[in-house]
């Protein structure tokens, strides 16, 4: 009954190509958390840094809208060192562009997360922040 700060198990790793899927689809998104801490190097990471998406049970998820008027599903395959995502539909999904811009200061990583619309102008989606962990530690 206590949320404490840890290294978790990966299911993070599922909710943020959701998430990163969702955005390049163009789907609202409802609720989603991105983590406080960057925990990856640029050589580990497995979605770009501001597409993450933490969860935990009871307290925090993704929860993404389908505004697309046709059904959707997501097909995630799991390999022997890969997870891979892709979205199904019955009409063709354009894939938009993600922008993801980062700002260091004070030993803070701020992303500013935008995707291309239809028109050709970026929105912004969010501005997430994280601390920047230790990586000479193993994860």
């Amino acid at each position: 009954n206590q949320l404490d700060f840890d290294v978790g198990g990966g299911l993070c790793q599922l909710s943020g190509l959701l998430y990163h899927l969702a955005l390049t689809a163009g789907l609202e998104v409802i609720e989603r958390h991105p983590h406080s801490v960057d925990l990856y190097t640029d050589e580990t990471r497995y979605t770009p840094l501001g597409a993450d998406a933490t969860t935990a049970y009871g307290y925090k998820d993704l929860r993404l809208k389908n505004n697309l008027g046709f059904p959707i599903c997501f097909r995630i395959r799991v390999e022997e060192n890969s997870l891979i995502g892709s979205l199904c539909a019955p009409e063709e999904i354009e894939e938009l562009e993600l922008d993801f811009s980062l700002e260091v200061q004070d030993g803070v990583e701020i992303v500013q997360t935008r995707r291309k619309t239809a028109s050709g102008k970026f929105e912004a989606i969010c501005s997430q922040s994280y601390l920047i962990a230790n990586h000479d530690q193993t994860i």
